[in-house]
């Protein structure tokens, strides 16, 4: 467990999956992911029990300090010990997006996967037209590495993944961002 200015990052427990899923459910989270479809509770669980026991994948809760809410979840995913990388994402719910909250977790979580655990590299996709996830990644220093052409079916239309990549050398000095 670690905490920024507002927000204490821990990780999932068994008492939060309700909510993670209620937010991975929700229509605009769903929306800005790669995998659209609903999770039922039953299936929420046999993850979580699955999540709970994996070298390759972790999930951090973001808990608002003032309020005690979960304000979101980061994804650690295809952590990978020999050549020290991993995926991540986040997920904010829609009542703390757009202040800051993303940013704020992400600068943390960065700085401790590169400090502490000592990770080399982060990646991550997401889609062209979530601008503001570009946005955010541009900020706190991820740079983009390519494109999968009409990679994700959504709204009638494909659409492409902007692949980004961020090294821990690039991260000094991002740490403030």
């Amino acid at each position: 467990m670690f905490e920024s200015d507002r927000l204490v990052i821990r990780l999932m427990e068994e008492k939060d999956i309700e909510e993670a899923r209620q937010l991975h459910n929700e229509e605009s989270t769903l929306n800005r992911l790669t995998d659209p479809f609903h999770v039922s509770q039953e299936e929420q669980q046999l993850w979580f029990k699955r999540m709970s026991t994996s070298r390759k994948s972790r999930r951090y809760v973001l808990e608002h300090k003032e309020s005690g809410k979960i304000c979101g979840i980061i994804r650690l995913d295809e952590i990978d010990t020999v050549n020290r990388s991993a995926s991540i994402g986040a997920d904010v719910n829609p009542s703390f997006r757009n202040q800051g909250y993303a940013t704020e977790a992400y600068v943390k979580v960065i700085d401790y996967l590169f400090s502490t655990l000592g990770l080399h590299r982060l990646q991550l996709v997401t889609l062209e037209s979530n601008e503001i996830a570009i946005g955010l990644y541009t900020k706190i220093g991820f740079k983009r590495e390519g494109k999968l052409r009409e990679a994700v079916f959504r709204d009638g239309n494909f659409v492409d993944l902007i692949s980004m990549g961020l090294l821990d050398s690039e991260w000094s000095g991002k740490n403030s961002a």
